[in-house]
C-alpha cells in the first residue's frame, strides 16, 4: 500500500487504514496512521463472520458510498493477541488493577487473569490501589505471595500514583488497565493522561463494588503507544474461553518452575506422590492461598469440558 490513504486502481474505491480506537452500536472509530480518526461499520461479510473487530485490531477501510458513514471496515489484519475479557487486541501488557480494601480484592479473578495473560502472551502488571486503606503489615500480607512470581507490581494510593514507573512500561506499548469496577482503573489512567479523561465514581456501599463509569473499552494515544480503558467486571469462567486444564499453571510461574522436579511430566499437582509443586507450598507457606486457587481452577476444568472449538483466547 502506498500509504495511510490510496487509491489502487483507476475506479476503485479509495483505501485507508489504521487501528480501531473504539466500537459502540455497531459503529467504530478508527485512527487512520495520518492521524485522521474516522467513523466506520463493518462490511456484510465481516458481521456475519466469527471474528468479532476489538479496539487494537488493525483495520482497512474502503469507502461505502453512503454519505451518512462515507467508510466501512474491510477487513482486519492478523492479530499477535487478543483477550474477551476485558475485549481488546494487540495487547502487549496488562495491567491488573485490584484495591487492597472498598472493594475487598477478588484474588480468584486476579489468577484467573494472570492465566489468561499468560496463555494470550500478554505481559501482566499488577498494581494494587487505595493502598493508604491498609496498614503496612496486613498489605504485605496480601501481596507478598505475588512478589513471588516475579510479575512486576506496585502499590498506589491517593498520595503516591507511580506514575514515572508506569510510563517506563507505556511507551511504544498497547496497554490496557483491567479489573473489577471501582478499584481506580480510570483514575490511574487519567494520572497518566495528564487530564480527567475518564468519568470517575464511587463505589457501592451495599455490594462494595465499583459503579460501572467505564461502558466500553476506549484506546487514548499517549507516548508512541496507547492505553485502553475497559469496563470493570466481577465474574469470568476459564472453562468459557475455552481454557485447557494443563494451562491452569501457566499464571502461578512460582508452580510452574517447581513442576520441572515432578516425578510425573503430566503431574496435575493435586494428589500424585513426589510432586514438588506441593512440596514447595510445604516450604513456603505464604503460596499456599495461591495454590488453593489452582486447585480449584485445575479441578473445575478437569470437570467441566471446556469450548475448545470455540476457543477465545
Amino acid at each position: 500500500m502506498a500509504g495511510p490513504m490510496s487509491r489502487p486502481a483507476a475506479g476503485a474505491p479509495l483505501v485507508a487504514s489504521g487501528i480501531i480506537m473504539k466500537g459502540v452500536g455497531g459503529l467504530y472509530e478508527v485512527l487512520l496512521d495520518s492521524g485522521q480518526q474516522l467513523s466506520c461499520r463493518l462490511r456484510g461479510r465481516l458481521r456475519r463472520g466469527t471474528q468479532t473487530p476489538l479496539p487494537g485490531d488493525r483495520a482497512e477501510l474502503i469507502q461505502s458510498g453512503d454519505a451518512a458513514v462515507p467508510w466501512i471496515i474491510d477487513r482486519l489484519s492478523p492479530r499477535h493477541s487478543f483477550l474477551l475479557r476485558p475485549p481488546v487486541a494487540n495487547l502487549d501488557r496488562i495491567f491488573l488493577c485490584f484495591s487492597v480494601s472498598q472493594p475487598e480484592p477478588d484474588l480468584l479473578l486476579l489468577d484467573k487473569l494472570l492465566i489468561l495473560s499468560a496463555v494470550a502472551s500478554i505481559e501482566p502488571v499488577i498494581i494494587w490501589t487505595k493502598a493508604e486503606l491498609l496498614p503496612q503489615p496486613q498489605r504485605s500480607l496480601l501481596t507478598a505471595p505475588y512478589e513471588l512470581t516475579g510479575y512486576t507490581s506496585f502499590c498506589s494510593d491517593v498520595c503516591s500514583v507511580p506514575a514515572q514507573q508506569l510510563l517506563a512500561l507505556v511507551k511504544g506499548k498497547l496497554i490496557a488497565f483491567a479489573g473489577p469496577s471501582g478499584v481506580g482503573k480510570s483514575t490511574l489512567l487519567n494520572c497518566l493522561l495528564g487530564a480527567a479523561h475518564m468519568e470517575t465514581g464511587q463505589v457501592s456501599q451495599r455490594l462494595q463494588r465499583g459503579r460501572h463509569t467505564t461502558r466500553h473499552v476506549e484506546l487514548f494515544p499517549f507516548a508512541g503507544g496507547f492505553l485502553a480503558d475497559t469496563p470493570g467486571f466481577s465474574s469470568l469462567e476459564l472453562p468459557v474461553v475455552g481454557l485447557r486444564p494443563e494451562e491452569c499453571i501457566c499464571g502461578y510461574p512460582e508452580f510452574q518452575q517447581a513442576a520441572r522436579q515432578c516425578r510425573y511430566q503430566d503431574c496435575h499437582h493435586l494428589s500424585e506422590p513426589d510432586c514438588a509443586v506441593k512440596a514447595l507450598v510445604l516450604q513456603q507457606p505464604k503460596l499456599q492461598d495461591r495454590y488453593d486457587r489452582y486447585v480449584t481452577f485445575r479441578k473445575e476444568l478437569d470437570a467441566r469440558p471446556s469450548y475448545r472449538q470455540n476457543r477465545l483466547i
